[in-house]
């Protein structure tokens, strides 16, 4: 529902450690199916494993569980909304993860 806070963790893992993982991020599609991108023009929003679960809802700090919270103001449209996941390690070049989609529905 809209207004109220939520928290998506996501479960990612690298072939030479959790160290070689740069960072998780998602993107996230209106129900039009426009990106947002926002005011910074940033379109890759990130995700924490940092055990600080008052602001980002990271229960354990360096487990591989990546978290974030979220909510969607009043002002937002209803409807179903989709998120990508993925993550980015720290080679060069940088390799990308296969990507996770789920949709939510916002009410």
């Amino acid at each position: 529902n809209r207004g109220e806070s939520f928290t998506f963790t996501i479960n990612a893992e690298d072939p030479n450690g959790q160290t070689d993982i740069a960072s998780v991020f998602y993107r996230l599609y209106k129900t039009d199916g426009t990106m947002v991108v926002n005011s910074q023009g940033i379109s890759e929003f990130p995700m924490f494993d940092d055990g600080n679960s008052t602001n980002n809802g990271d229960k354990t700090a360096g487990d591989g569980i990546y978290s974030v919270i979220l909510n969607f103001p009043a002002s937002q449209p209803i409807g179903v909304w989709k998120f990508e996941f993925q993550a980015k390690d720290k080679g060069t070049p940088f390799k990308l993860s296969n990507m996770i989609t789920s949709n939510l529905i916002v009410n």
